[in-house]
């Protein structure tokens, strides 16, 4: 059964390379440009099995977003990868404590990226 992730991120290019990355390996991918459109998709599209949101974000912005996702009843166990531009340890520990599976900072090793989301979707495989 093809794994579907959610790409958030307000840069249009971004959420361009990830998906051709991570379409490559077989994902099926949905794109929103902030946190609050991306609330809306997880709830239209329950069957989201992967998010990777970008931190900053106008309207809803990433932190924001896990933690909207923890408190959610059906959402909160949803794997979350979080991206920033901000290298801040403090940031870091803070986004872990929100509920982020993995944090990436920028700029992005797309290869390291989809290595994470293949463990993270299919545990039982070996790379």
């Amino acid at each position: 059964m093809m794994k579907t992730i959610l790409i958030v991120d307000d840069q249009p290019e971004l959420r361009f390379v990830l998906r051709l990355v991570l379409e490559e390996e077989g994902f099926d991918c949905l794109e929103a440009s902030d946190g609050e459109m991306a609330i809306q998709m997880l709830t239209d599209h329950s069957s989201v099995d992967l998010v990777i949101t970008d931190f900053q974000m106008p309207r809803m912005h990433g932190l924001q977003l896990l933690n909207q996702l923890m408190t959610h009843p059906v959402l909160w166990n949803i794997p979350k990868i979080f991206i920033t531009g901000e290298n801040s340890i403090p940031l870091r520990h803070k986004a872990l404590q929100a509920g982020a599976s993995l944090v990436f900072f920028k700029p992005l090793d797309v290869i390291a990226l989809r290595g994470s989301v293949q463990r993270l979707l299919r545990p039982h495989q070996a790379d």
